[in-house]
């Protein structure tokens, strides 16, 4: 499975959230850039396969470390650039979205980090 651009050559990112606040938050803010065609939801397997991301933003909040490993092997499997959001630094997460080339990065450094971020990732890939 390639990932893909959206039909009208907007950058596909697919913002991946257990909480639906959390998600509509970061899909509305993502969505104000004209070259993203951002879509949310909360079950990662089914999205990443209909959807065809280039770009998966994933919310670290409540994922265990066999889910985690799963969203990094799926992404790699996918082709696809993981960028994950955490709330609390965990250095063993933030090793392994590394080791897969994805960014981790804390909440806290707020939406113009993560922006910034996502430009440089839609670049490399």
């Amino acid at each position: 499975m390639e990932a893909e651009t959206a039909l009208d050559g907007r950058m596909s990112v697919l913002v991946l959230s257990k909480h639906e606040a959390v998600r509509r938050q970061l899909v509305a803010h993502l969505a104000r850039s004209p070259q993203l065609a951002v879509t949310g939801a909360s079950d990662g397997r089914m999205a990443i396969a209909e959807v065809h991301p280039r770009i998966v933003v994933l919310d670290l909040s409540g994922l265990d470390p066999m889910t985690l490993a799963r969203f990094i092997a799926l992404a790699a499997e996918s082709d696809v650039r993981l960028i994950a959001l955490a709330s609390v630094h965990d250095p063993r997460q933030e090793g392994q979205i590394v080791a897969a080339g994805g960014a981790y990065l804390l909440k806290a450094v707020g939406a113009g980090c993560l922006d910034a971020v996502l430009e440089m990732s839609a670049a490399a890939v």
